[in-house]
């Protein structure tokens, strides 16, 4: 071999797969796969978060859940309605349960309307748990616009008997 040959070779990069395609950055593939998936990644989180006057909400197949104590108070305020607290974990076998059943009834929905909504991690928000004296999960406590406890009432409950506690406090 010469040593034109080897310094030729030299300055070639080698590919040792020579059938395979090169690696494409996503990021030059213009609205190619990772466009769309990305798309379609922000279209699922805006149908899964709902936003509503300024305010994070919960959505499923029941009671729309904010999510932000504050914001629940100023909301409560503007609106006129009580407060449903909602006391829960994630790790609470009937805290999962209300929310498989209980809080998917039609009714309980209709009722909750009465209401502004809110689910506390009692896992995450130490501070509100000892505000209102949680001890047991599920919790429920109904505030008025002013501040003051309506009612509390720990447990797991049917559909039924959930709609008669929120009824009372109305």
């Amino acid at each position: 071999m010469s040593d034109n040959q080897i310094n030729q070779n030299e300055s070639q990069p080698v590919n040792p797969e020579p059938n395979l395609p090169r690696p494409t950055c996503a990021c030059s593939m213009g609205k190619g796969p990772w466009f769309w998936f990305a798309v379609a990644l922000a279209i699922a989180i805006g149908v899964i978060t709902v936003t509503k006057r300024g305010t994070s909400l919960v959505s499923g197949d029941g009671v729309v859940w904010n999510e932000n104590y504050n914001s629940a108070l100023e909301l409560s305020k503007s609106e006129n309605k009580p407060i449903l607290l909602a006391f829960t974990s994630p790790g609470c076998t009937y805290c999962n349960q209300m929310k498989k059943t209980t809080y998917r009834d039609p009714e309980v929905v209709k009722v909750s309307e009465n209401f502004i909504p809110v689910m506390v991690n009692a896992d995450e928000d130490a501070e509100l748990s000892q505000k209102y004296n949680i001890y047991g999960l599920p919790t429920y406590v109904v505030i008025s616009p002013d501040g003051r406890e309506l009612g509390n009432f720990p447990g797991y409950y049917p559909a039924d008997e959930f709609i008669s506690l929120l009824k009372k406090t109305l």
